[in-house]
C-alpha cells in the first residue's frame, strides 16, 4: 500500500497528512485507482498477505501440523518409558522427585505419553503443555545440567514448540476450540 500511496503522491500530488488511517487509505486508493498503479496494487496486496500477522486459517493449519508432529514424536519417548518403567525404577538413572524415582519416572511419563494426547486431541492444551514444559526444563537443566549443550539440545526443540503451543493455544482444529464455542455464552 505505501507503494501505491507513493505513486498516486508523484501523480497527483496528494497531501499523505490528508489520511487518519488505513481504511481511508484504502478508500482512497479504490477511488484514484490508475492504470499504471494497478500493478503496485496488487504488489501491495501480495506483500500485505506475506506480512499478515492476523490469525488466518493457515496458522490454524500450522498449529495442527506443531500439535501433531511435536505430540507424536513425545508419545514414543513416554511409551518407551512406560514398557521399561520397572527396569527404569531399578536401574535407578532418573531423576528423584522427593527422594523417589518411581515418582519422578511417573510424572515423566504422565507429562510424555499421556499429556501428549491432550495435545494431539487439542483437547485443554494449554493445561495439558505445562507438565511437558517442566519436564524438558528438568532434562535440560537438571538431569542434563553438566553435559555440553548437544546433550541439552534434544530437550530444548521440545521445549520451544511446547512454549508456543501454551502462548497460540490449538487452534481452531482442535476439541478446545469446540468447547470455548459451546461454553461461549
Amino acid at each position: 500500500m505505501v507503494v501505491y500511496i507513493f505513486c498516486l503522491y508523484y501523480k497527483r500530488s496528494i497531501d499523505l497528512n490528508m489520511f487518519d488511517g488505513i481504511q481511508e487509505i484504502d478508500q482512497f486508493i479504490g477511488e484514484h485507482s490508475t492504470k499504471s498503479c494497478v500493478m503496485l496494487k496488487k504488489i501491495n496486496k501480495m506483500i500485505h498477505k506475506i506480512v499478515n500477522t492476523s490469525h488466518s486459517n493457515l496458522t490454524d493449519w500450522g498449529l495442527l501440523i506443531l500439535r501433531l508432529s511435536v505430540g507424536s514424536l513425545m508419545i514414543t519417548h513416554g511409551w518407551s518409558k512406560l514398557l521399561n518403567f520397572d527396569a527404569i525404577v531399578t536401574e535407578g538413572n532418573f531423576i528423584a522427585i522427593l527422594g523417589s524415582v518411581s515418582l519422578g519416572l511417573g510424572l515423566t511419563v504422565m507429562a510424555e505419553f499421556f499429556m501428549s494426547l491432550l495435545i494431539m486431541a487439542g483437547l485443554l492444551t494449554r493445561i495439558s503443555v505445562i507438565p511437558l514444559i517442566i519436564a524438558m526444563l528438568v532434562a535440560a537443566f537438571v538431569a542434563h545440567a553438566n553435559q555440553p549443550l548437544s546433550e541439552k539440545e534434544h530437550s530444548l526443540l521440545f521445549l520451544f514448540p511446547y512454549i508456543t503451543i501454551l502462548l497460540s493455544g490449538a487452534g481452531r482444529f482442535s476439541v478446545d476450540y469446540y468447547l470455548s464455542k459451546r461454553f461461549r455464552n
